[in-house]
């Protein structure tokens, strides 16, 4: 019996097969890098060298390392973050703040996954999908004002200016 919605399926091989393909990719495209599975398994990430820093200092410990892991990442280079599942794409956030650094206050960037409460298939509409839940800004301001309370010295302080900035999946990152 066929299946009445559109699947993704990925065929790990080499070999020829006798089945239409849409698109070829390499193996370690689909391989997750480090921001994206920190992005996965915090639900956030900062989108600048500084931000890693100040928000996360137990990835780095220089601005270089940090602005180069960036340059290296799905998430800095603001493609479609292939192997990240369909529902985080869908609620992932830029946000756009100022924050003070240095004696000055800058415009920093943020990635965040919101959670969503369900996801629900409209049973006339077989490809569309129904995603409800809320973009928390007030806790996601906490979160960059207080930083993480499991990684010591995270965190900018006083946070101003906190909006959505555009898509995360249309936006180019910071460096």
């Amino acid at each position: 019996m066929y299946s009445k919605y559109v699947k993704q399926v990925f065929l790990l091989s080499n070999l020829p097969v006798e089945i239409p393909v849409d698109r070829y990719v390499r193996f370690d495209e689909l391989l997750l890098d480090r921001l994206e599975v920190e992005l996965i398994r915090n639900k956030n990430i900062p989108l600048s060298p500084t931000g890693l820093l100040k928000m996360r200092p137990d990835l780095f410990d220089t601005y270089n390392a940090a602005k180069k892991a960036l340059h290296k990442s799905h998430v800095y280079l603001g493609e479609s973050l292939k192997s990240i599942p369909s529902l985080y794409k869908a609620s992932s956030f830029t946000v756009e703040f100022k924050a003070l650094n240095n004696d000055r206050w800058n415009t920093h960037k943020h990635l965040f996954i919101a959670d969503m409460g369900f996801t629900e298939r409209l049973e006339d509409a077989t490809g569309i999908q129904l995603i409800t839940g809320s973009v928390p800004l007030d806790k996601w301001q906490v979160l960059l004002e207080q930083g993480d309370p499991l990684i010591e010295g995270s965190g900018w302080g006083e946070v101003r200016d906190l909006q959505i900035a555009d898509s995360a999946l249309t936006s180019k990152p910071d460096t």
